[in-house]
């Protein structure tokens, strides 16, 4: 799957195939963060690919 949007970054992330574990809670505030206009989209964007990585996923 690609990724290109916040919104589609929290739709992924309720879907997420690894742990859930302190990245991914992360990524999910950021994401959730930059749909409010409270962080910026590529504050979000590497939060995801942070939990990405750590959960093995390809980026």
């Amino acid at each position: 799957m690609i990724v290109s949007t916040v919104w589609e970054a929290v739709e992924y992330l309720k879907r997420w195939p690894s742990k859930r574990g302190r990245d991914y809670r992360v990524a999910r505030q950021h994401c959730l963060d930059a749909l409010d206009g409270l962080r910026s989209p590529r504050a979000a964007q590497a939060s995801f690919i942070t939990a990405a990585k750590t959960a093995g996923l390809l980026v």
